[in-house]
């Protein structure tokens, strides 16, 4: 066994093992044991859970200087963070890991766990009309984040009624019932338009608020009003920008600012 040596004494977390949900603010405390016969500085302290596939992994982190004297246990060192939409969904393990005397680092073995939850049943919901099926991935994935917002993204694709009209018994219902309409305006919406301008069409007839996700260095539909919002995407988008994307319109969702276009 070497000497200069730092252990993790114990993980816990607030709440306990319990659930949580995105954006919730939570604690995680660890509590370390210097065995070796000299002082150990702690430098840093990270916390590692499982993230999704193709997102820039959240690592919630802080620097400290904490000193642990020989034989000594520290107090608990807290990280406080919110649960960021790049976590997997579900029971969610995590690791700790300590950085210490400039160049070492330790990291927690035992079994520590959150259960993450959406933030609200997906209910309130939101047309996404794109290029299908190019573009069909990239929304189901930003669809995800909205989920785990509480919103629901709608994709007619994803909509497995069969022997429908689809436009008069499946689109226009759902652009009626949605809270606003989020258009992908990619390059391949530019080059292959149709169906998209007719769901923007549909959509300011319902006075539908409309959200344009624009592709970097793409001009916008000219049938698109001066009144929208919008977001830009860098080349054909990443994941983490999806998820920036989706936690804005959530922040503008508790604002209200979906319900102000009534259908007369």
């Amino acid at each position: 066994m070497e000497l200069d040596q730092l252990e993790i004494y114990k993980v816990t977390s607030f709440p306990i093992q319990a659930f949580v949900h995105y954006t919730q603010k939570v604690q995680v405390g660890v509590q370390l044991r210097n065995t070796s016969n000299s002082t150990i500085v702690v430098d840093r302290i990270e916390c590692h859970f499982k993230c999704e596939d193709e997102v820039d992994p959240f690592i919630p982190a802080e620097d400290l200087c904490v000193r642990i004297e020989p034989g000594e246990l520290s107090p608990f060192l807290y990280l406080d963070f919110e649960i960021d939409l790049a976590f997997c969904q579900g029971t969610n393990s995590y690791k700790a890991l300590i950085y210490y005397d400039s160049e070492k680092k330790v990291e927690s073995t035992g079994l520590n766990y959150l259960i993450i939850d959406p933030l609200a049943p997906a209910d309130d919901m939101f047309f996404i009309s794109h290029r299908d099926p190019i573009d069909t991935g990239t929304c189901r994935v930003f669809s995800s984040f909205l989920r785990k917002l509480g919103l629901l993204g709608y994709l007619a694709e994803d909509d497995k009624n069969l022997g429908l009209n689809v436009w008069e018994e499946k689109i226009q219902p759902r652009l009626q019932n949605s809270l606003a309409t989020i258009v992908f305006w990619t390059a391949n919406a530019h080059d292959s338009p149709g169906n998209i301008l007719k769901e923007i069409e549909i959509s300011q007839t319902l006075h539908k608020r409309l959200i344009l996700i624009l592709e970097e260095g793409i001009d916008k539909p000219e049938s698109f009003s001066t009144d929208f919002e919008y977001h830009t995407l860098r080349g054909k988008g990443t994941r983490s920008e999806l998820k920036q994307i989706a936690r804005v319109i959530h922040r503008t969702y508790l604002k209200g600012m979906y319900f102000r276009n009534e259908n007369p």
